[in-house]
């Protein structure tokens, strides 16, 4: 069965196209995948995976005054797949957004071919947003979510709850290098001459937390001033002002040689290696793929409890749970005082990743879905 992955950009290469990547390499010889999007970055990723068929760019908006043009864009796209999915004969379309299921809606309300709608996200609990997932789950039929934390939130919002089926997301440990020393001890004593490098991987926005970052390194100024450093990968993209402010806000750090602000990067395999430990404060996550990605390089992960972050990380296992800026602040303090401590965690990082985050266990679990959608 030929089943094609509609995504609704392709511009830039985030954890759900990362994921979808690893799923399409991982399907059995039984399925074909293959790719729909607009060209761009991530197209050009898919294309050493499975074929990619190019459709115009999807404009989605909400906004009033610029509806006319969104409607327009989705009349003109949603023929292009209709007479795609009649061409190339597919089995499903599995849309891997919420925008790109806006866009292949049409496609399962009538259903021309059935439609797997994989939402990777939590969306804020707003009568608006409760109307969106209400009607735009009238046309999948089967919704995907990543974490039980995500399915709540979705049955919150008025979706049946029958639809919804819980798939937590996996990589390919192949593609995430991990190089942890034979022995903790000669690790220790190594990192014990060097600064914690302290590490962040994602978006410059509110939702993922940085307005954090200021408090803690005040605190650790306090009595660990010259003892640790901070990089910080990623830039704003949702909201350009809050990425302007909190270059503002951590500019003395970089001003004192701590932080530096490397911008995107591609090699975040390479990064994660750097790191010693992981930050993750993110106020709203469904299922971070950068827990996943640093576990898989050995590196701890310190992250907020909300979301599908608990369903990630067993406290004191890869990481530690921190429900309060103090308890980031306690945990760097521990780490930077006791590397042996550190390096038990890393060491478990990777056999934690390895049995809890498996993309083949994902694969497994999506082919059993396509099966019951076989007519």
């Amino acid at each position: 069965m030929r089943v094609c992955f509609l995504s609704h950009q392709s511009n830039f290469i985030y954890g759900g196209e990362k994921v979808t990547i690893a799923l399409a390499k991982g399907l059995s010889g039984d399925y074909e995948p293959e790719f729909a999007m607009p060209d761009g970055p991530y197209a050009e990723a898919a294309k050493e995976v499975a074929p990619v068929q190019l459709i115009p760019s999807m404009e989605f908006s909400r906004n009033i005054w610029i509806l006319w043009s969104f409607l327009a864009s989705w009349v003109s796209t949603n023929e292009t797949l209709r007479t795609l999915s009649r061409g190339r004969n597919y089995g499903l379309i599995h849309a891997t957004s919420l925008k790109s299921m806006v866009y292949a809606w049409m496609l399962g309300y009538k259903q021309c071919v059935p439609i797997i709608w994989h939402h990777h996200d939590i969306m804020p609990v707003k009568f608006s947003n409760q109307l969106w997932l209400k009607a735009i789950a009238l046309g999948a039929t089967k919704i995907i979510v990543v974490s039980q934390a995500a399915k709540d939130a979705m049955t919150l919002a008025g979706v049946p709850g029958q639809k919804i089926l819980v798939i937590r997301n996996g990589l390919n440990p192949e593609d995430w290098p991990c190089q942890l020393p034979k022995g903790s001890d000669a690790k220790a004593l190594h990192m014990e001459a060097e600064k914690l490098h302290i590490g962040y991987v994602g978006e410059l926005s509110p939702r993922k937390g940085l307005d954090w970052l200021p408090e803690i390194f005040k605190a650790l100024d306090e009595d660990y001033g010259d003892s640790y450093r901070c990089t910080i990968v990623g830039e704003a993209q949702s909201d350009i002002e809050f990425g302007h402010r909190i270059r503002r806000e951590l500019q003395p750090w970089v001003d004192k040689g701590i932080l530096k602000f490397v911008g995107r990067q591609e090699n975040v395999s390479e990064w994660m290696q750097r790191f010693e430990v992981l930050l993750v404060p993110s106020r709203q996550d469904p299922y971070p793929t950068v827990i996943m990605e640093a576990n898989f390089s050995g590196t701890p992960v310190l992250a907020r409890p909300r979301g599908g972050v608990p369903e990630m990380i067993t406290d004191g296992e890869s990481g530690h749970l921190c429900p309060e800026i103090e308890d980031f602040i306690r945990h760097l303090k521990v780490y930077i005082d006791d590397r042996k401590e550190l390096c038990a965690i890393a060491a478990r990082a990777r056999k934690f990743a390895e049995n809890n985050f498996s993309i083949t266990k994902m694969a497994k679990d999506f082919t059993s879905v396509y099966e019951g959608l076989k007519g």
